[in-house]
């Protein structure tokens, strides 16, 4: 044998041999470390419970159930009420519940917050309490108790740094008052929380989670006039606020208000801007009695008004609520869909409903004129493309603009809600109704005979102003379309090299490749769907005595290349009428 060989053989297996048994080393002194450690962390002795709290907080979470309210209420968990501002906007002011999910529902407690926790034996009798300090948990110790033992444990807190009083030594009986009376006259974020918990310990460490339940509401207010202008003065406050609460029970938690309900104060800062945010405010009014919203002044996009009262809301004790203002293009109802009055547009980083339908025409060319379905993640009017384009391919569902509109309100309208608008009334450029459209674009107000500045006839739809309550005209002026190249946005062609039957009334529709709902007419055949589609139409000059023309009787579908010039392709661009629910 060579000696060499076996020589460097058994060194391997010594190596290996140190190695295992430096590797056996490590884990037992790393195990005795651990093993240590867990015998050092109980402070007990043999057969006790040593009992760790960890506590967190919450609102009550939404039940959604529906329930007789009073009028104009929607639901205690939804609540929307809109009032006439100024120049066709309306102030409308939602009330929600705060949304959490499950994995959200609860929240830690803020640092600093003191809270107390109480144990009871099974019995009811007294058995211990701490004083705790959110953050600093240790320095109060854990529970040493009986291990397998059933205890009631109860914590309560005012959610802010104040102990919230001791509780007595004795029994814990139903009408245990742990404190007399609680002012709710300042703003804190939580005021009064509670909860209740049985638990069995076992022998040895035990850790227990306890979430602290809000027993009054919190309401915060954000007003939002980016639509109109900067908020230069704000007041408001909300109704129904009892101040004292007295007879707080430590069994449950429950109380009795004191006094008469009064109105409690939003405070807001950094005014100046156009949205503003009150501080958290804590309200209780003991019952599902409607309360108002009470604006003694408010000065916003130069507009100021006062005394605004916005009735009935409802909030219920144990609530998180957001109350937001904002201010809303007003309508026309006309069957079961508001319409706004006038085109989508966009200005300055705002998407908006013009208030004046006569706002058709060429002069809003680069604000008012949307390609169908834009892939781009920002949605301007103008989509980069090519002249007589067949990409971007179009990609439903598509995007749509009018999601872009206070909150995502409005929608663009189908087929359906155009065909349920019925056959309209046409009126000339001199005002006569049951005529014939010119075909004129209005390009704005003005001081034809139909309040426009180039004279033009209109078809219109007879519906209620949801400003004024009183009938009104929902009213479609020629604005015909755009097409051309475009890039960064910008469009390369004007309109008098580039139009697209500019006499013509032409509007998006979310499905305007699909045949129409009765009838099943106009619809592209799929292979062309990439590029084309057949947008509602009322064309002009064609009406007749019977008035059967309305705006998907002459939807414009080309399957070959005659007049492929007329075809809405992706260059093509035409106005948009949003549309919201009632």
């Amino acid at each position: 044998m060579n000696t060499n060989y076996t020589q460097h053989y058994m060194n391997q297996i010594t190596a290996t041999r140190v190695y295992s048994l430096i590797q056996i080393s490590c884990y037992l002194l790393i195990t005795s470390i651990l093993f240590s450690c867990s015998k050092n962390d109980f402070n007990g002795s043999p057969g006790d419970a040593e009992v760790s709290v960890n506590i967190g907080m919450k609102y009550e979470e939404e039940d959604n159930k529906s329930r007789a309210l009073p009028s104009q209420v929607n639901s205690p968990d939804n609540q929307v009420i809109e009032i006439p501002w100024a120049d066709g906007k309306l102030l409308r002011a939602e009330l929600k519940t705060v949304k959490k999910t499950r994995a959200t529902t609860i929240v830690p407690v803020p640092t600093g917050m003191v809270y107390r926790v109480v144990v009871y034996n099974s019995n009811g009798s007294y058995k211990d309490q701490k004083l705790f300090t959110a953050g600093s948990e240790a320095s109060a110790g854990n529970f040493i108790l009986d291990g397998n033992t059933q205890y009631t444990f109860i914590a309560y807190s005012l959610g802010n740094q104040k102990d919230p009083g001791a509780a007595p030594n004795t029994a814990l009986s139903a009408s245990t008052v742990i404190l007399s009376s609680l002012a709710l006259t300042d703003t804190y974020n939580y005021a009064w929380l509670h909860v209740k918990q049985t638990v069995t310990t076992t022998t040895g460490q035990n850790n227990i989670n306890l979430i602290l339940k809000n027993k009054v509401s919190q309401i915060t207010t954000t007003i939002d006039a980016s639509t109109i202008g900067p908020i230069t003065e704000i007041g408001a406050k909300i109704g129904g606020h009892y101040s004292q609460i007295s007879n707080i029970k430590l069994d449950d938690g429950s109380f009795t208000p004191t006094g008469t309900a009064q109105s409690r104060n939003f405070i807001f800062s950094n005014l100046g801007q156009s949205k503003l945010s009150s501080a958290p405010l804590i309200y209780y009014n003991g019952s599902s009695t409607p309360y108002a919203l009470v604006i003694s002044s408010l000065n916003a996009g130069g507009t100021r008004k006062t005394d605004i009262t916005v009735d009935n809301f409802i909030l219920k004790p144990g609530y998180q609520y957001n109350l937001t203002i904002t201010f809303v293009t007003s309508g026309i109802i006309v069957g079961d869909l508001i319409w706004a009055k006038g085109n989508l547009t966009y200005n300055n980083g705002i998407y908006s409903n013009r208030n004046n339908p006569e706002e058709t025409g060429y002069d809003y060319k680069l604000t008012d004129y949307w390609n169908y379905a834009s892939p781009e993640s920002v949605l301007l009017p103008a989509m980069n493309t090519t002249f007589q384009a067949e990409t971007p391919a179009i990609q439903l569902p598509l995007n749509d603009p009018c999601r872009l509109i206070e909150g995502g309100l409005w929608r663009m309208p189908t087929l359906a809600d155009f065909e349920s608008l019925g056959n309209p009334i046409v009126v000339s450029e001199s005002g006569v109704e049951n005529s014939i459209l010119n075909g004129t674009q209005p390009n704005g107000t003005g001081s034809s005979l139909t309040d426009t500045k180039d004279a033009a006839g209109y078809i219109y739809f007879t519906g209620t102003d949801t400003y004024s309550g009183q009938p009104a005209k929902l009213k479609f002026f020629a604005g015909g379309g755009l097409r051309g190249a475009v890039t960064n946005n910008i469009p390369q062609s004007e309109p008098d090299i580039s139009t697209f039957r500019n006499f013509d009334v032409i509007y998006h529709a979310s499905d305007a490749q699909e045949p129409n709902p009765t009838g099943g007419l106009y619809g592209v055949p799929m292979e062309l769907r990439s590029y084309l589609y057949a947008p509602p139409t009322f064309l002009t000059l064609n009406e007749n005595s019977d008035k059967r023309f309305n705006f998907l009787s002459q939807r414009y579908v080309h399957t070959d290349l005659e007049n492929d010039d007329e075809r809405p392709r992706r260059d093509s661009r035409f106005p948009i009428r949003c549309v919201k629910s009632k």
